[in-house]
């Protein structure tokens, strides 16, 4: 599968997703460095308290933001499936739910209009030492607790790889930047959640 038909899949599941759960409403972006949802994708008046329902559009993903992907995953290669939702929709779903685990709350790097991969490159580099030991960050499990990766590092030159949970605190407080970066050191902590990164997408975003 291309990319192009990976985006279409990936888009598919967000529309549908997003006609299930109907209810979409977030804080209002009042500033450009803030985040929050971009004036262009609000469904209605910010209401007293500062929230606003909003509206899944088009991506405004381009060639420079997946250029500047392909750059901060130059060791590891970029995952299909994370370029394909990077590029499928502008959508501000950042709360969702691991459903073949107990509906676990998943936090996500949201992709809204304005800025939309700024979240995961905040994520990419907040965990930028696992990037050295294969694995791609591309969300976090339970509220913060540790990076949801794509072990790019399982099969070499592949791309897509098993969907895992790395625990926060043994990394930092055990392991440290210099062991992140370490595969023989981090993959004993990796505990597997799905297959790959279209299982984990078509886990949190049911029809």
């Amino acid at each position: 599968m291309d990319l192009e038909q990976a985006t279409d899949v990936v888009g598919r599941l967000i529309d549908a997703y997003s006609d299930r759960v109907g209810y979409r409403h977030d804080v209002a972006r009042e500033d450009p460095d803030d985040s929050g949802v971009p004036e262009d994708m609000h469904d209605g008046p910010v209401d007293d308290d500062g929230g606003v329902h909003w509206k899944v559009l088009p991506s405004v993903v381009g060639p420079h933001h997946m250029r500047q992907l392909e750059q901060r995953l130059r060791s590891t290669g970029v995952p299909l499936w994370l370029a394909a939702y990077a590029a499928a929709r502008a959508h501000c779903f950042d709360q969702v739910q691991a459903q073949s685990h107990g509906r676990h709350q998943v936090l996500l790097p949201d992709t809204p209009t304005l800025d939309p991969l700024r979240e995961l490159f905040r994520l990419l580099d907040g965990w930028s030492a696992l990037l050295d030991a294969g694995l791609v960050p591309v969300a976090q499990w339970g509220d913060g607790y540790g990076p949801v990766c794509v072990d790019m590092g399982a099969n070499p030159g592949a791309t897509d790889g098993p969907v895992v949970w790395l625990d926060h605190e043994p990394l930092i407080h055990d392991l440290g930047l210099e062991g992140m970066s370490q595969r023989v050191r981090v993959m004993p902590l990796a505990q597997p959640l799905y297959p790959g990164m279209r299982e984990f997408l078509t886990d949190i975003f049911p029809a």
